[in-house]
């Protein structure tokens, strides 16, 4: 192809490079093994599990499978002062979906539930490039219909979720 430039498994088209050059910096596309050190630094980055305990009861759900989407691994922290039937923030994380986990920029969400007297529920959606879109959009609304179908299991009145995202993951619900 004449019109993009190869670069691993990176494609690049011509009208684009300097828009994406200036956008990326130097460093140009995310490279794998750059992409592997800023999976690492975030990996550091996400609150730790004695943090999280200290405010809020933590459950981990499974939603099912199916044939096109792997078991999926779901968050749920309910604010110790939260008890009873609860709104719900279905809370998708940053990391341009390519890094983090359903912990990821989870500090934040925490504060609304704790301001909102809500739960808090965060899939671990699969990330790209291995698993490119729609994966995560998928996932998202998996974890999402999870969240409704389960909601009294959860303690959550299935009429009071909010979807909420902060960067990459605001944009996962437009499946």
């Amino acid at each position: 192809m004449t019109t993009a430039e190869y670069s691993n498994t990176w494609v690049v088209d011509r009208d684009l490079r300097a828009a994406f050059r200036e956008l990326t910096g130097a460093q140009g596309p995310m490279r794998p093994r750059l992409l592997e050190g800023r999976r690492r630094e975030a990996a550091h980055s996400v609150p730790q599990e004695a943090w999280l305990e200290q405010r809020a009861s933590i459950v981990r759900q499974t939603a099912a499978g199916t044939a096109s989407r792997p078991p999926l691994d779901m968050l749920v922290l309910r604010p110790h002062d939260v008890d009873g039937i609860a709104g719900c923030i279905f809370f998708m994380h940053s990391g341009g979906m390519v890094l983090g986990n359903n912990r990821f920029g989870i500090d934040a969400a925490l504060e609304w539930a704790r301001a909102f007297r809500a739960v808090v529920v965060s899939p671990e959606y699969r990330l790209a490039p291995e698993h490119p879109h729609p994966a995560p959009a998928e996932d998202c609304y998996a974890g999402l219909l999870f969240t409704v179908g389960h909601s009294e299991e959860l303690g959550i009145d299935p009429a009071r979720i909010v979807v909420a995202g902060s960067s990459a993951g605001a944009g996962l619900p437009q499946r």
